[in-house]
């Protein structure tokens, strides 16, 4: 590792190289890029490592995203790790990022070579299997876990020291959410009037995100307020099928004009000002949403109306679905 020049009044300029091998875009990929981002922009020199052609690739590249293309397609692969042992090398790099296992297995030789890792770990998914609890206990300097619940259960159920484990929640850009925000905007082009209340769900769509869920729970509050209505902010995983299957529910319902699928869209602080609830499907797997935090942000930076945020976890069973759907029932009725 190179010797990080610095002064006594400024923190060292790093170098920071995050692998990321998946293919499909979400909140995870959408953090590490605003991450590094923030780091360029402030003396740091980052970059991303993801596949070519993949939906990371293209979406980081709107954002600005300084990317490395190289094919990570399995998780032991020597030629990909000299690669990336030779761009550390020749940038300098001073820490590694991987965030899934696959990253964290192609990064491991540069590791033993003497290159600090720093692995993220934000989802609460258990870790199984003695090899991929080898490399949180011998294959990283250091992890970074999204909240405490994810701590507790490496230290917990995988015996990995405490000490190492350092808990930091991701960061949201309070100035991408400042106020005044037009709260007719997205409705306007929603076809939604002043007065209609507005459910909204934003993420990728996949299972763990439950929005089949969302979408079955929807019709008990239309029962009960058929002027409501649900917007779901995403795109499906699986070159889009996901997406397709929670369109093809909402036809079978009936719901089409109840439920909108926008898409995906990188106007989202419009869209939360749009909304009257922001609703949280996950059955599992996220432990602290990015959602929460910018519907959070938005709402105490905002004077336009008032929030709530229902988990819907674990709600397989019907009548938890009936619960739910009863509480949002209940909060458009008070507002």
């Amino acid at each position: 590792m190179r010797t990080c020049a610095t002064t006594s009044d400024s923190p060292p300029h790093l170098n920071i190289l995050y692998v990321e091998s998946s293919r499909s875009w979400g909140g995870q990929e959408y953090r590490t890029c605003l991450e590094i981002n923030w780091l360029n922009a402030h003396g740091h020199k980052a970059w991303l490592v993801c596949n070519p052609g993949s939906q990371v690739q293209l979406k980081a590249s709107e954002l600005g995203t300084r990317l490395v293309a190289m094919p990570l397609r399995h998780r032991v692969d020597l030629l990909c790790s000299w690669r990336l042992w030779k761009f550390c090398r020749r940038n300098q790099i001073d820490l590694l990022k991987p965030y899934s296992s696959k990253d964290h297995w192609l990064c491991l030789p540069l590791y033993f070579c003497g290159i600090p890792l720093s692995r993220a770990r934000c989802i609460t998914d258990p870790i199984t299997g003695h090899g991929r609890a080898f490399v949180f206990k011998y294959g990283c300097s250091n992890i970074v876990a999204d909240a405490s619940i994810i701590k507790r259960q490496l230290v917990q159920q995988n015996g990995i020291d405490p000490a190492k484990i350092e808990v930091i929640g991701s960061a949201v850009d309070l100035q991408k959410f400042k106020p005044p925000r037009d709260r007719m905007k997205f409705r306007r082009e929603m076809g939604f009037g002043a007065d209609t209340p507005v459910i909204g769900n934003i993420g990728m769509i996949r299972p763990d995100k439950g929005q089949l869920i969302l979408v079955e729970s929807a019709h008990l509050v239309l029962a009960e307020r058929p002027d409501a209505r649900f917007v779901i902010v995403g795109q499906g995983t699986g070159l889009l099928k996901r997406g397709i299957n929670v369109r093809n529910a909402i036809e079978r319902a009936g719901l089409a004009e109840k439920i909108i699928m926008a898409g995906y869209r990188w106007d989202t602080p419009d869209v939360y000002a749009a909304c009257d609830m922001m609703a949280i499907a996950s059955l599992h797997t996220e432990a602290s949403p990015i959602v929460l935090r910018e519907a959070r942000a938005t709402a105490e930076r905002s004077q336009l109306r008032s929030w709530n945020f229902f988990p819907i976890r674990n709600s397989r069973r019907p009548a938890q679905r009936t619960a739910y759907a009863t509480r949002m029932s209940i909060f458009l009725s008070t507002e």
